[in-house]
């Protein structure tokens, strides 16, 4: 009986540990994400390991992301842009009420 409570905490613990994370998130401005142009509006983040997928929609645009995580949680969403090459282009979010850092376009 015991052996059996074991694995199925260890199997649903395994399921949860893989599982994706989502966040949502308004931009208030016209967006490119990896090569992708995202108009302003509400989208929902999947974030499933090394990949997050925008969704407004629908419209889905996707790109590499590194999930890193700071000491501290961030008190309100912050969003970092690089103007290289003109335009609004995403490198990163950081999400309020956690620690979670989104850095867009890392492998």
């Amino acid at each position: 009986m015991i052996k059996k409570l074991v694995l199925g905490f260890s199997v649903l613990a395994l399921a949860l540990a893989g599982a994706a994370e989502t966040y949502n998130v308004q931009l208030l401005q016209d967006t490119t994400l990896n090569g992708t142009r995202l108009a302003a509006g509400s989208y929902q983040i999947r974030v499933d390991g090394e990949k997050a997928i925008f969704k407004h929609g629908k419209v889905t645009a996707e790109s590499p992301v590194k999930v890193e995580k700071a000491p501290k949680k961030y008190q309100s969403t912050i969003f970092k842009y690089d103007n290289a090459g003109g335009g609004m282009h995403l490198s990163e979010i950081r999400m309020a009420g956690t620690n979670t850092k989104l850095v867009f376009g890392a492998n």
